[in-house]
């Protein structure tokens, strides 16, 4: 079975978006499809207090990747999303939604 996540996308349309305080995640691209695995990564662009608004590009293992989901791309299933994340899932029809424009 093909990893949906497994293609990079623009940092506009994200996977996921996961919100934990003033750090962002936006997840571009799973680098495994099982997010249980250890030391599955993902590709992301994390923005935080120390990046500025322009955030930095790169790998993420997913056990760092805490907070809430904002954002759920519908091809992110359930099974996709790694147990610390599940039951926090709000999703959002598009990205814009997550920050109230």
């Amino acid at each position: 079975m093909a990893n949906p996540m497994g293609k990079t996308r623009p940092a506009d349309k994200p996977y996921l978006i996961v919100v934990h305080g003033s750090w962002e995640y936006r997840v571009l691209k799973a680098n495994t499809q099982n997010p249980g695995k250890v030391g599955g990564s993902w590709f992301c662009l994390v923005t935080t207090p120390f990046t500025g608004p322009s955030g930095d590009m790169g790998d993420t293992y997913i056990s760092d990747v805490q907070g809430t989901v904002t954002f759920r791309d519908p091809v992110v299933t359930d099974d996709l999303l790694p147990r610390h994340l599940g039951g926090t899932v709000q999703v959002a029809k598009n990205p814009m939604d997550a920050w109230g424009f």
